[in-house]
């Protein structure tokens, strides 16, 4: 029983929140309660999630010196102890398998930006994650790999409203982890990321806002589009604009107040002000575009 919690640990289930961005095409195509679609794109969820693992174990591998030195990571399997590399490498192998086969039994057009997201994701295990700058675009471009795949197994094309303001929000928080790991170092005096030293938290909150602003400034333009609102049949999906600078006010005051901006998925999970604006973004949406 402890050894699959220590597999449960090793491949981050609760990371698999993440992959909620392969929902995003279905729901903004207006596809959202078509079963046939709902049902492959959970199915693309769990391929998705089994790629993701598979990276994940690959990063902790690739990390496990520096994380032992890190004060929440050095509880991960493999920087613990707890787990060999080697069955660690067995589990990879059959999340590759789960990842890769599901992807090609599902639609083979899957293939190649599943393909691609794995390897970009070795490329920043081994080499990429310690060049600034190209460490959080490359986290960005990830979720955008997320997306594309999501359109593409519900055979849509994702508009570049979407493309676009994922990469502005998932490298806003790739940023904010960034300045997480500076705070860390501050008080511990140890470097948790190799990129660390290229970055100063005035650097990083600088950058967080340049983005942040940008978010907010293209969600507008995207909800007060004529093209949108005709798509949605409402010329008042503008007010979802609210949620969105709340939300992003609020990640705000976790950055530079609560100073605990580590771990996106732990703040979605235990945040209840982050929950229930996400809850009301979403439902003020599936109102306005399906009922």
């Amino acid at each position: 029983m402890r050894q699959m919690g220590y597999i449960l640990k090793l491949i981050r289930v609760k990371q698999w929140l993440k992959n909620i961005f392969v929902a995003l095409p279905l729901f903004f195509s207006l596809n959202f309660f078509r079963v046939d679609k709902l049902i492959v794109c959970i199915e693309t969820f769990f391929i998705v999630s089994f790629l993701a693992s598979a990276v994940y174990i690959l990063n902790d591998y690739a990390d496990i010196e520096n994380d032992k030195l890190h004060p929440v990571k050095k509880n991960r399997p493999l920087a613990a102890g707890v787990l060999s590399p080697n069955f660690a490498f067995v589990i990879l192998f059959f999340a590759l398998l789960l990842g890769l086969g599901g992807s090609f039994l599902l639609n083979q057009k899957l293939l190649f930006p599943a393909i691609s997201y794995l390897t970009i994701n070795v490329l920043y295990s081994f080499w990429l994650k310690k060049i600034p700058i190209l460490d959080v675009s490359i986290i960005g471009i990830g979720f955008v790999l997320r997306v594309i795949i999501g359109s593409i197994a519900i055979d849509v094309i994702p508009s570049h409203w979407l493309i676009v303001m994922t990469f502005l929000l998932t490298v806003f928080i790739a940023l904010a982890k960034r300045r997480d790991d500076l705070v860390i170092l501050e008080q511990t005096q140890i470097i948790v990321r190799q990129a660390a030293n290229s970055y100063s938290k005035s650097y990083l909150e600088h950058a967080m806002g340049m983005l942040s602003a940008c978010l907010i400034l293209y969600y507008i333009l995207y909800t007060t589009n004529s093209t949108t609102q005709d798509q949605f049949k409402s010329t008042s999906v503008f007010y979802s604009s609210f949620f969105v600078i709340v939300g992003v006010l609020r990640y705000w005051q976790i950055v530079l107040i609560e100073q605990n901006s580590g771990s996106p998925t732990e703040i979605f999970i235990k945040d209840r002000f982050v929950q229930i604006n996400f809850i009301c973004w979403v439902s003020f949406l599936t109102y306005l575009i399906y009922f």
